[in-house]
C-alpha cells in the first residue's frame, strides 16, 4: 500500500495594518520567504505590514515572522515615530478588562484596529 503525498502549496501575501493586502499572494516554494520578507522590510518603509500565508490543502491560514511561522502577525515597521494614520486623532478611552481583550483579539493583537473594525461592521445608524 502507497500513501499518495500531496503537494502543500503555500501562497503568501503581505497586509497592511487594516489587514488588506498591500500585494497579490506569492507561492513559497520549500518554505523560503527570504523575497517577501525583503519585500515587507521595503514596504515597512511607507507602511506596517505582517506576511499573512494560507496552505491550499488543508485551509490554515497564519504569519510569518523571522522566526517562523506565527498564530498572530508579526510587524513589519520603519523605527521610529510610531505608525500614523490620516485624520487620526488621539483619544483615550475607558472600558473592562473583558473589552479590551476582545478589541484586541479582532485586531490581531491591536485594539486600536479592533475597535475600528468592529465600528465598521457595526450595521445600526452610522450618521
Amino acid at each position: 500500500m502507497f500513501l499518495r503525498l500531496e503537494t502543500m502549496t503555500i501562497y503568501a501575501t503581505i497586509c497592511g495594518a487594516d489587514m488588506e493586502p498591500l500585494t497579490e499572494p506569492v507561492a513559497i516554494v520549500d518554505d523560503d520567504f527570504e523575497a517577501i520578507e525583503s519585500e515587507a522590510r521595503s514596504l515597512s518603509a511607507a507602511y506596517k505590514c505582517c506576511i499573512r500565508w494560507s496552505r491550499d490543502s488543508d485551509g490554515c491560514t497564519a504569519y510569518w515572522s523571522p522566526s517562523g511561522a506565527s498564530i498572530k502577525p508579526h510587524w513589519y515597521a520603519k523605527r521610529g515615530a510610531p505608525f500614523q494614520m490620516d485624520g487620526a486623532v488621539r483619544k483615550n478611552i475607558f472600558t473592562d478588562a473583558q473589552s479590551w481583550e476582545i478589541a484586541q483579539r479582532i485586531g490581531n493583537g491591536n485594539a486600536s484596529l479592533g475597535i475600528r473594525l468592529a465600528l465598521a461592521a457595526y450595521p445600526g445608524d452610522k450618521s
